[in-house]
């Protein structure tokens, strides 16, 4: 069954949940509802907090600096993320806008 997610006025999503149409949706549940598609290239899953925009889903800003990709709906940093081999994890540090350990 396809995956339905309903919208606030803002096209924010509120909940996300299985359902047999959009009809049914609106009927049974009254608001706004988009489908989403669950591992469907091209088509971002929605989530609760997702911004809906032309069909797609937008995750929130995960800090101000960074900017949004729509060809790869992704949220990319300032600065790119380190391509070592050291295997240390690190963490976006939004006060110095780097990576750290």
């Amino acid at each position: 069954m396809p995956h339905w997610a309903e919208l606030d006025s803002d096209d924010i999503v509120l909940r996300v949940i299985v359902a047999e149409s959009k009809e049914w949706c609106e009927e049974n549940l009254g608001g706004v509802w988009k489908r989403t598609y669950y591992n469907t290239p091209g088509h971002v899953y929605a989530g609760i907090g997702y911004e809906c925009i032309e069909n797609n889903f937008r995750s929130p800003q995960p800090y101000p600096s960074w900017s949004f990709d729509f060809q790869t709906w992704q949220w990319i940093p300032p600065i790119p993320y380190p391509e070592d081999d050291s295997g240390v994890p690190r963490r976006w540090n939004e006060e110095t806008h780097c990576w750290v350990t």
